[in-house]
């Protein structure tokens, strides 16, 4: 799966949406928005961040999606429940600080997907 959204995300799409935008990047879903721009020391963040295990996360396609956010014009969305645990580990500990506040951001704004441009 990766090489094929790695190939999408370098190739296919930009050759299409050139104009769209300058950016390539590896093929990822986003877990968390709005980590400070300046962390103290953020691989001692990396590594404080209790993981699940790899088979407790399970990234499923939805859709291909196209939407007015610059992060977001044109990506596949990822069904939550998959990662919502993950994204909540992240959010908790990078952003809110607060394992409930970082659920409440889950269940009310997060929108997992997978950007292609």
């Amino acid at each position: 799966m990766y090489g094929a959204l790695e190939k999408l995300i370098q190739n296919s799409v930009p050759a299409h949406f050139a104009s769209l935008s300058p950016y390539t990047f590896f093929p990822h879903v986003t877990l968390t928005s709005e980590i400070p721009e300046k962390i103290d020391n953020p691989q001692a963040w990396l590594d404080a961040l209790e993981l699940p295990f790899a088979d407790e996360v399970k990234v499923r396609f939805q859709y291909l999606d196209v939407e007015k956010p610059f992060f977001r014009k044109c990506n596949i969305a990822v069904e939550k429940d998959g990662v919502s645990e993950l994204a909540l580990e992240c959010r908790s500990k990078g952003v809110e600080n607060d394992r409930r506040k970082a659920a409440e951001w889950i269940e009310q704004q997060y929108r997992p997907h997978c950007s292609l441009l």
